[in-house]
């Protein structure tokens, strides 16, 4: 088995074991994790010999999906479909809209770095799509992390230098400090006026400081294993809160539901991205795709992280190398 895929393999392990130790569903089980691996499988399969193709097909399909979510977002302010409380359309709940928004732009960004050399109009119009979608709907996080995401793609691809500056590793901890800072410590209350004034949300990030209470009581019951994948209604959590379906945070979700058996090596999958990134940093497709990765991450302290979107950014810098190679043939004059 290739090392990459040997690293989500054993996050994938570990919550199987967890969710038939616990006796949860293992139909959620497969339909959600198959889906990541099956992302994971296509990168594998495909990008060493088909590299453009993929980063091509990719950035045709999730582009589309961008800009016409943000035509049904101009179409339905109200929603293609709603609960009694909330709107839905192409890509959900507007807390969903983030990560597959963000992963969209850097890959039609990191496709015209190694294509081009420079964005193209299709990129730019992505870009302004999802920026529409974001800030029509307002889900805090989504416009600060796209806002984010923006400002990256353009300083990484109107400079020769990129965001050399701004080192993987670096990135990675400066994550993880603000990922404990808030969950842990909750030094959001020291910015509440910001958080309640511009981002119009409560300092408690809209009750996730209560769910987050509720997680940890479950993870100390059950550290090394956790409580396994379960249905929403069985999650321990909806019994609280009908919305509570989920911790509201990537690396709590992990330790709830498959405990350090499954945090261990998602942890060791994470540091092996951030090296094989480190190591071809320099190239700029590679810096956006990183860079995105931290703004999903960014995005999971109040969410969720594994999706497969997240899956597809992992995957495509474990082949950072091949990445490098594109760009040199691509960048070297044609005799």
């Amino acid at each position: 088995m290739p090392a990459h895929i040997l690293s989500i393999a054993l996050v994938m392990f570990a919550f199987l074991v967890s969710t038939l130790a616990n006796s949860g569903s293992v139909e959620r089980y497969l339909v959600v994790w198959g889906g990541f691996f099956a992302v994971a499988l296509l990168v594998e399969a495909t990008f060493r010999e088909r590299p453009l193709q993929l980063l091509l097909a990719l950035k045709i399909v999730l582009g589309t999906l961008a800009v016409v979510n943000c035509a049904t977002v101009l179409a339905q302010p109200e929603g293609l479909w709603s609960s009694p409380i909330e709107g839905y359309w192409l890509l959900g709940h507007r807390n969903n809209f983030g990560t597959p928004l963000i992963a969209a732009l850097v890959v039609s960004a990191a496709y015209d770095l190694l294509s081009r050399q420079r964005l193209t109009i299709a990129t730019l119009l992505i870009g302004v799509a999802s920026f529409m979608s974001v800030v029509l709907t307002w889900s805090a996080s989504s416009v600060l992390t796209m806002a984010m995401t923006i400002g990256a793609v353009l300083l990484v691809a109107l400079t020769r230098a990129g965001l050399r500056g701004a080192k993987p590793f670096l990135l990675l901890v400066l994550y993880a400090a603000l990922n404990i800072g808030i969950v842990v410590f909750q030094v959001q209350e020291r910015v509440s006026g910001f958080i309640t004034n511009v981002l119009d949300r409560s300092a408690d990030l809209t009750g996730r400081t209560r769910i987050w209470e509720i997680v940890f009581d479950m993870i100390r019951e059950s550290p090394l294993i956790g409580h396994g994948v379960q249905r929403s209604e069985n999650n321990g959590l909806t019994i609280y809160n009908p919305h509570f379906v989920h911790a509201h945070n990537g690396e709590l979700d992990i330790l709830m539901q498959g405990g350090l058996l499954a945090f261990i090596p998602f942890v060791i999958m994470i540091i092996i991205t951030t090296r094989n990134a480190s190591h071809y940093y320099s190239n700029r497709a590679v810096q956006i795709l990183y860079i995105g990765l931290i703004l999903v991450m960014l995005r999971a302290i109040t969410g969720l992280f594994f999706s497969p979107y997240a899956v597809l950014l992992v995957f495509l810098l474990l082949n950072s190398q091949t990445i490098a190679r594109i760009y040199n043939e691509t960048s070297s004059p044609q005799v």
